[in-house]
């Protein structure tokens, strides 16, 4: 499996193998479990922790276990979607072993997002935290929508928000 973690509120400490990690608000861990990893996640404070975990096919199984950590600043997630994790060859972002792209958006209230789609694809716009318009449906924090045969993902945020896109 493709393992993603999303830190959105709190701490965590993430143990990959003989790897420790520290995993805050805006960041991302990706661990490509190929032939088996051991992984552990830990709270490292009192507070509560939020965090959005993916656990995506990849088209190869098996194959040697491999992981990437990026603390992503607020500023690079603002005003438009941003590709953290990605299965394109030539891309810096955290590799995936499968054809898809994984975004994180923050916006204000009154704020539009769009994304392009390329033919035949489909997305899932999972909300973090705040609200979202798209189309005629309204998403709020925890709620998901499935998107098809859109040339663009355009949405109009109601509610200061974060929101991830697959």
């Amino acid at each position: 499996m493709e393992i993603l973690t999303w830190m959105i509120d709190g701490e965590v400490e993430l143990a990959i193998g003989d790897k420790t990690h520290v995993l805050r608000k805006g960041g991302l861990a990706c661990v490509s479990a190929g032939s088996g990893v051991d992984c552990a996640i830990r709270n490292r404070g009192e507070g509560l922790v939020r965090m959005m975990q993916l656990w995506l096919q990849p088209m190869v199984v098996n194959a040697v276990p491999r992981s990437a950590v990026r603390q992503y600043l607020d500023a690079e997630l603002r005003h438009e979607f941003r590709v953290v994790a990605t299965g394109a060859r030539t891309a810096a972002e955290s590799p995936l072993r499968l054809d898809a792209n994984v975004c994180v958006a923050r916006a204000d209230s009154g704020e539009r997002l769009r994304y392009p789609l390329s033919a035949r694809r489909r997305a899932w716009l999972q909300v973090l935290r705040g609200s979202v318009e798209c189309g005629e449906t309204t998403a709020c924090a925890g709620d998901a929508i499935e998107i098809c045969d859109e040339e663009f993902i355009d949405l109009r945020v109601r509610e200061d928000g974060e929101f991830l896109l697959v």
